[in-house]
């Protein structure tokens, strides 16, 4: 049984964002995983949209307006804080 991974991709760059697609999908063919993977285009819009259902995240570090570290440490700040606001 393959298991399924919810993946991110924060990138600008087109031709980088489908590699990383392209290397996700043959990764998951040669070895039973399926990624469903969502492509955001800014960290803007990633954190617009944002919600704790990611395994993994790739973010480009140099983005547009906020870059991907800012974009990671606010991600990171809102997961805690949902996690603190779920155990209450």
């Amino acid at each position: 049984m393959s298991r399924k991974f919810n993946v991110v991709i924060v990138e600008d760059d087109d031709g980088a964002a489908a590699e990383l697609n392209d290397v996700l999908l043959r990764f998951g063919a040669e070895n039973g995983v399926a990624f469903d993977v969502t492509r955001e285009r800014n960290s803007e819009d990633f954190l617009e949209n944002y919600t704790p259902k990611y395994d993994i995240c790739f973010m480009d570090i140099e983005l547009p307006g906020k870059n991907g570290m800012e974009a990671a440490k606010k991600c990171s700040c809102t997961v805690r804080k949902q996690a603190t606001e779920n155990k209450r």
